[in-house]
């Protein structure tokens, strides 16, 4: 009996030890999963978090990147400078950082935004020998003697944009190549072309416009006019951007054209009898005026104007009797652009329009017509200290190469 007491005594004490032992495991089971859980927290933290080895990683890639592309620019700056023989001009640095991204303003700092990201052009280049570009009166030469200046009728790299609907609309163009048909209607030209191009040429299949001697396509573009005394330059369309119909019929119709044409009212007009500045009004010519490259106004080519200009760099009285003299010079591509032209201002009391064709200058109506606009650059423009290039100019079957010059931004 008393044995059997002791083995029962015996075996509590072994179950008893038993559970404890379970106990013990489960607590340390679910301590550990705790530790586990915690460590998880920490790693997962260590690797995503703010400061992450991911995101330091990631960080370490982007700035890697931008890194990169700050050198390439650098190498292209240099290359720049040394055909330059060390300098740079300031739309050359702006062709090569719009290489890499899109440049903007930001108080008076430059921002180039890329795909790896937003860099201040001043970490880049301090810009020391950076050249703003030069005035016209350290470039120009009026005699057109000195090969490497600027001349009466080089090209200009100026943009006037392109044509939108809403543009269109309010001058009441035909948005269409074909010649516009209606009394004082503007045309030859469609949405989404560009100012610097040529309207529909009058009667295309006899006369086009000049050629470019390289490539074989018609002239377009800007070219010297003009230099003020004051140091606006004028710049003349390569060829007519607009066309513009002029009717036919009672002496009053070229007062109405020079009007809505020129802003100007001819001495013969009665201007409230015809309704100049009510039933007719003047053309706006704002949209050519691009500020970007220091444009102030813009207007249309006058025969008074022309004749100015004939005075002052042919030493001819006046157009007409100067037009002839202009074969075999400089000028004749200028001035001769091989289609029919307007000079918008009005023959008489006839109802005609002066104009200028491939071979003479006179007055007429009836027809559909080019004209050539005029845009003023203020005295501050900057044009680039060399010129960018040259261009040759097939006119009346001669070659004649001028000068290309850019405008710095």
């Amino acid at each position: 009996m008393k044995k059997q007491k002791e083995k029962t005594s015996n075996m509590i004490k072994i179950n008893v030890a038993k559970k404890h032992d379970n106990g013990i495991t489960l607590i340390a089971l679910v301590m550990t999963i705790i530790v586990l859980l915690i460590l998880a927290g920490i790693t997962i933290s260590a690797l995503t978090g703010g400061n992450g080895i991911l995101f330091q990683a990631g960080t370490a890639k982007e700035k890697q990147e931008l890194a990169e592309i700050i050198e390439n620019i650098r190498i292209d700056i240099a290359g720049v400078q040394t055909e330059n023989e060390g300098s740079i001009s300031e739309k050359e640095l702006n062709d090569i950082l719009s290489k890499y991204g899109e440049i903007s303003e930001s108080g008076e700092e430059k921002i180039l935004t890329t795909s790896k990201g937003v860099i201040k052009v001043s970490d880049i280049w301090n810009g020391t020998t950076l050249d703003k570009g030069v005035s016209i009166s350290e470039i120009f030469d009026s005699t057109g003697e000195i090969e490497e200046k600027l001349h009466i009728g080089d090209f200009i790299n100026y943009t006037a944009g392109t044509w939108t609907k809403e543009e269109i609309e309010a001058i009441g163009a035909n948005n269409s190549t074909s010649l516009p048909q209606n009394a004082y209607q503007f045309g030859g030209f469609v949405e989404g072309s560009s100012r610097d191009s040529n309207a529909t040429a009058y009667r295309a299949t006899d006369f086009n416009y000049n050629k470019d001697a390289i490539t074989g396509e018609e002239i377009a573009g800007w070219r010297l006019f003009d230099v003020m005394d004051d140091g606006t330059v004028i710049l003349i369309s390569a060829g007519c951007p607009e066309d513009y119909y002029q009717p036919e019929g009672k002496a009053e119709y070229g007062y109405i054209t020079q009007f809505i044409l020129t802003n100007t009212i001819n001495s013969y007009a009665d201007a409230s009898d015809i309704g100049l500045g009510t039933t007719y009004k003047a053309r706006d010519w704002s949209m050519y005026v691009n500020s970007k490259y220091n444009a102030i106004s813009a207007t249309t080519l006058t025969k008074e104007r022309l004749d100015e200009w004939f005075v002052k760099y042919t030493e001819q009285p006046n157009s007409v009797s100067g037009y002839s003299n202009l074969s075999n010079t400089q000028f004749e591509s200028l001035i001769n652009i091989n289609v029919y032209y307007w000079l918008c201002t009005a023959f008489r009391d006839t109802g005609g329009i002066y104009f200028v064709d491939a071979n003479s200058m006179g007055a007429r109506n009836n027809f559909a017509n080019g004209f050539r606009v005029l845009v003023s650059l203020s005295p501050e423009v900057k044009f680039s200290s060399e010129s960018s290039g040259t261009k040759t100019v097939i006119s009346k079957e001669k070659e004649y190469t001028y000068n290309v010059w850019d405008i710095e931004i």
